[in-house]
């Protein structure tokens, strides 16, 4: 009753589909924004330079005698890592990562002071990220949810015979895409999304010589998304 009439059948009929309308409206927000979401991947990491150093003496006039010159860097490498989100906005998320990159020091070694050829060393390196990060959604479009991505965190790297070991601080930036190949459906598998980006990792300490400073690298991410 409004206004001390009695609503029509017309008037039921307009509430109760604008009622099905809100709450069709608020399941389908619902399942295109899972609460968590747990992503299991890949990685491929671009190289970055780790100093250059000279080897040098003091002759007898005191002046230094560069007896040879070396070129360090990090190489293109890949591994694995696992994502962990939770919701704390419509479009914002929370995010602990860790990941696992195999690559090589490389050490190019020139301008010998006996004219000897140059020559490249290689030596195996495992490298850890444990990193803190926000996510931020754009609008989707169908099936397809983009994104941009920062944060920061903890590095280690350790060579395979574990010789050199050196912590240091790893940074983030970047974007990508989601593609939603499942939604609303029972079970654990019932939200799946597969997920790729394109970071700028800085990096700074870790396995470095002279004045490396931050070290730069693109690095390359795509794994199984699934949400809950």
């Amino acid at each position: 009753m409004t206004g001390g009439r009695v609503l029509g059948p017309g008037s039921w009929v307009l509430t109760a589909m604008t009622t099905c309308l809100l709450v069709a409206t608020v399941t389908a927000a619902s399942a295109q924004t899972p609460r968590v979401e747990v992503t299991l991947g890949g990685v491929v990491s671009g190289p970055a330079s780790a100093g250059d150093v000279n080897a040098t003496l003091i002759d007898s006039g005191g002046g230094a005698l560069t007896l040879f010159k070396t070129s360090n860097k990090v190489a293109a490498g890949a591994g694995a890592e696992v994502q962990v989100a939770v919701r704390v906005r419509p479009r914002l998320l929370v995010e602990l990562s860790g990941s696992w990159v195999k690559t090589n020091l490389e050490t190019r070694v020139t301008s010998d002071l006996e004219d000897a050829a140059p020559m490249t060393a290689r030596l195996g390196v495992h490298q850890f990220t444990v990193e803190g990060s926000l996510r931020y959604r754009f609008s989707r479009r169908g099936r397809w949810d983009p994104f941009v991505r920062g944060g920061a965190g903890w590095l280690r790297e350790l060579t395979t015979d574990r010789a050199l070991v050196e912590n240091g601080l790893s940074a983030n930036l970047g974007g990508g895409i989601k593609y939603w190949v499942r939604e609303s459906r029972p079970g654990l598998f019932g939200r799946l999304a597969l997920r790729a980006e394109v970071r700028l990792v800085a990096r700074r300490g870790g396995i470095a010589f002279g004045d490396a400073g931050t070290r730069l690298a693109p690095m390359f991410a795509a794994g199984l998304v699934i949400g809950r």
